[in-house]
């Protein structure tokens, strides 16, 4: 959850990541429905997600949202692009889902890794005075290699490294930013983890 204070006033944004498991390939696809109780009951204003496996299931998703808020709206899908050199057989994508009275999408990226593309996403806060003075959201959501053995703890950390030296070329030291994702760590110990939290980061 996120607290943005604007002079005297404040505002308050939920926010809420979901690995929604091979969506929609791995049956039943009717699980939707158990995804709109939890975001009925939750309510986010933000809702990112990973798994998401084609334009279909992101648009079952976004309709099932909207009949809890019709001012939902998506990002544009994209493909994952990190594993072509390996056949392009990885139909994990991820996907934002945004209150569009809240928040404005201003653009999208992807991140390639060794493994599966983190997206960046920069979300423009919709206030009062947003044209002379924007506030921008550069929110990430990433699904790092799952399992535990020491090659795909390396994977791991690998994909963060790429995702940190992203921050540290395109994303301003006094920006906003938020990560989100499957982070598949073991421990607290793993390197990966660790270069998240490593202070010395530009970020």
């Amino acid at each position: 959850m996120f607290i943005w204070l604007f002079g005297n006033a404040q505002e308050t944004f939920k926010t809420m990541f979901y690995n929604v498991l091979n969506y929609p390939l791995q049956v039943p696809a009717s699980r939707v429905d158990q995804l709109e109780i939890i975001i009925q009951d939750y309510q986010p204003d933000l809702f990112m997600i990973c798994e998401l496996n084609n334009e279909q299931g992101a648009d079952a998703i976004l309709t099932s949202i909207q009949n809890v808020n019709p001012n939902y709206i998506r990002a544009a899908f994209v493909l994952n692009t990190s594993d072509n050199t390996t056949g392009n057989q990885n139909d994990l994508q991820n996907m934002i889902y945004f209150d569009a009275t809240k928040f404005t999408l201003e653009s999208q990226t992807e991140v390639t890794t060794n493994v599966r593309d983190f997206n960046h996403y920069i979300l423009k806060l919709n206030t009062t005075n947003q044209d002379s003075n924007p506030i921008l959201l550069n929110v990430f959501v990433t699904h790092l290699k799952a399992s535990s053995g020491s090659t795909n703890q390396q994977s791991r950390f690998e994909m963060v490294t790429e995702f940190v030296n992203y921050l540290d070329a395109n994303v301003t030291d006094d920006s906003f930013v938020m990560l989100g994702g499957d982070l598949n760590f073991y421990t607290q110990s793993e390197d990966g983890f660790q270069e998240l939290l490593d202070t010395s980061n530009d970020i």
